[in-house]
């Protein structure tokens, strides 16, 4: 049986509702349920990471802030709540399963045959290293941090950032072309 184990939700009310029902049904077990999402607050979210990576036992209910990047040691197991919408956040998430070997235990859940429909196709794209063409939203914030990024590179390249070109140096083929003020 696995010590630890990530079950990702796709919504915040998924996670907190799963959380709730997994810390009733392991309450007398040696496995501890964490819940990791974005509306906590980063000393919560730092507290359950921490608590993966040093404690041998433990579930964490998780939206997609667990899917890349952070650290919370070996996992065992994942389990798919429900069938995410895209082959990235798919790979993403089974990809945080153990990491010490090459197998990977995920136990993939569906509740609708589309749902079911869904996962088998994930993953024949996965296995087939078909992935995502386009990403489903545009993220000011990685935008604002590009910027700050070319502001910088300025700075200490000595070509400066003007309004003037940041549309030559930030423009790509998705991000269309800024119009001047």
């Amino acid at each position: 049986m696995p010590a630890k184990v990530i079950v990702f939700a796709n919504s915040r009310n998924s996670a907190h509702q799963i959380a709730a029902e997994l810390s009733r049904a392991l309450r007398q077990s040696r496995w501890p349920v964490h819940l990791h999402i974005g509306i906590l607050g980063s000393a919560e979210r730092e507290r359950v990471e921490t608590a993966m990576k040093r404690e041998q036992f433990g579930v964490c209910v998780a939206t997609s802030t667990l899917e890349i990047g952070i650290d919370i040691g070996d996992v065992d197991a994942i389990a798919l709540s429900e069938p995410p919408s895209r082959i990235g956040a798919f790979l993403q998430r089974i990809g945080r399963g153990n990491r010490r070997t090459d197998r990977c235990r995920v136990v993939a859940l569906y509740d609708t045959d589309d749902d079911r429909a869904l996962l088998e196709a994930l993953l024949r794209c996965a296995q087939n290293g078909r992935l995502d063409d386009l990403h489903e939203y545009d993220r000011p914030s990685v935008r604002f941090q590009q910027v700050l990024s070319l502001a910088w590179r300025g700075v200490r390249t000595d070509k400066s950032l003007t309004l003037r070109n940041l549309t030559d140096r930030a423009a790509t083929p998705t991000m269309p072309k800024l119009l001047p003020i």
